[in-house]
């Protein structure tokens, strides 16, 4: 299934015991339309309050699928989640470990924009930033393996190290925004934020 969500009153993807999570929402839906347990698995986790614009998960299921199967969601599922459709795929294909990479979007706005809150994080000091130097910053992580630095203490991450594809800074000065673009191998637990905050020191001469 491919779908969307805006993470803002979930505590991330996946299943976590007494709180709300995307997966458990979804499977609670889906079993009731299936008649019978459901589960389902992403292609990766996301963080608490992160929103997925494109989002694949598969689930295992040995009937016919009702032909109505995603409008039959839409009835059930919050409107911070939707599916945008779902089709067969080969056994073999598993929607985690098939992934390739994961790619992820920060957002940042330099004036107050309420059509941009709980989506952007608005910053007045990033009209200040340095394109070049935050760029500079930027380009520095495609050259390291190890991410330590940013990731958070006790974080439960198996291993700090992924390959970075894409870490790219799109200035958008019409607008009044930015946009961090980074790709990696991985799930990036808590590293976006942090690259961010590391970039915008730079871009301040703080470093």
């Amino acid at each position: 299934m491919e779908l969307a969500y805006r993470g803002t009153v979930y505590c991330g993807w996946q299943y976590q015991p007494n709180q709300p999570t995307i997966q458990e929402t979804i499977e609670k839906a889906l079993s009731i339309i299936l008649r019978q347990p459901t589960a389902i698995i992403g292609c990766g986790r996301t963080d608490s309050g992160v929103h997925a614009s494109q989002y694949y998960a598969h689930f295992e299921y040995d009937n016919a699928l009702p032909p109505n199967l995603v409008l039959a969601l839409a009835g059930i599922l919050p409107k911070d989640i939707v599916v945008y459709r779902v089709f067969e795929v080969p056994p073999a294909l598993h929607a985690r470990f098939g992934a390739v990479r994961r790619s992820y979007v920060y957002h940042i706005h330099t004036r107050p924009d309420p059509f941009r809150e709980g989506l952007s994080w608005y910053c007045r000091q990033a009209v200040r930033f340095d394109t070049e130097l935050l760029q500079a910053a930027a380009d520095l992580l495609p050259d390291f393996t190890d991410f330590g630095t940013f990731c958070k203490t006790n974080s439960g991450n198996t291993t700090n190290r992924c390959t970075i594809f894409r870490s790219e800074w799109i200035a958008l000065p019409h607008e009044h925004r930015l946009e961090y673009h980074v790709s990696a191998n991985r799930f990036l637990r808590g590293m976006v934020r942090m690259v961010v905050g590391m970039c915008g020191s730079v871009a301040l001469g703080q470093y």
